[in-house]
């Protein structure tokens, strides 16, 4: 816990059991604004994009207990003070809907196209070809297509189905099963639940032109051609809510951004995603 110009600022690491995936975030209690940045499970092996869904969304149902916890601890450290102790937050689906959330990292969710099977998964299979033909075509409404389409972050956010956070308790087996992914069914974690894609608005505003950040050859030279080891995605994400309320607005219209990949960096097998943010944030009355 840090303190500076009377705000506290929480920090804390939220680590996968056995694997190198997290997150960590930074809480700000005066202006309620939570910084998040993640790295979620990765895609292992060929099978279907929903059985590794399934983890992702159980990562980012723990990620956001844990986020209450910490806005929770936050809150009664920097009300310490005070005569009145807050109650603390026992479930995430209380943190307050006008708390802001800036949540980003390598979020990992993939593009995938009707083939599923295990030889279309596989290296250069027929996954691959069918997005690489896609994005060689270098037209702003194929990847737009691209990615209302297969996009699974896309399809996810866009489902009217919260995570019953009731029932759906924390899976402490993280095991691949093949055999029952036909009957997975991933609805979308509260934590990202009504946030907005900064870089699917620019994609499907037609803003600019952004193909898929990865899968690069590391070092190679710019422009780069896609690996076929995994098939191209926008897995890194920015993801934004209630930033309005940073500075009393009434709409997220009024928080003004522009996001970004940035081909020129080529030291990495993903393309790295920025976003400019203009915000005036200010202390609640």
């Amino acid at each position: 816990t840090q303190s500076q110009s009377s705000t506290t600022t929480t920090t804390s690491s939220i680590v996968r059991r056995g694997h190198d995936k997290g997150a960590v975030c930074a809480y700000f209690p005066n202006t309620k604004l939570m910084i998040v940045s993640s790295h979620l499970q990765e895609t292992t092996k060929s099978l279907p994009e929903v059985v590794f869904d399934e983890i992702r969304c159980k990562e980012l149902y723990r990620i956001g207990n844990a986020l209450s916890q910490i806005s929770s601890l936050a809150n009664i450290l920097n009300s310490s003070s005070t005569s009145s102790s807050p109650t603390p937050i026992q479930n995430q689906s209380q943190i307050k809907e006008y708390d802001s959330l800036i949540f980003c990292g390598d979020l990992n969710f993939r593009v995938e196209s009707e083939f599923t099977e295990p030889e279309d998964k596989a290296k250069g299979g027929c996954d691959f070809s069918f997005v690489e033909s896609r994005i060689s075509r270098n037209d702003t409404h194929e990847i737009k297509d691209l990615f209302l389409n297969f996009d699974r972050l896309h399809k996810l956010m866009k489902s009217n189905n919260e995570l019953d956070h009731q029932n759906n308790q924390e899976d402490k087996n993280d095991t691949i099963n093949p055999s029952s992914s036909s009957s997975l069914s991933v609805r979308c974690p509260h934590v990202i639940y009504k946030c907005i894609d900064l870089l699917g608005e620019e994609i499907i505003n037609q803003t600019k032109s952004i193909p898929p950040s990865y899968i690069f050859k590391p070092n190679g030279k710019y422009p780069r051609t896609y690996s076929n080891k995994r098939t191209p995605s926008w897995p890194d994400r920015i993801l934004i809510k209630n930033l309005e309320s940073l500075c009393n607005l009434q709409s997220s219209s009024s928080v003004t951004s522009t996001c970004t990949s940035l081909k020129q960096v080529v030291s990495s097998d993903h393309e790295p995603i920025v976003a400019l943010l203009s915000i005036n944030p200010t202390s609640r009355p």
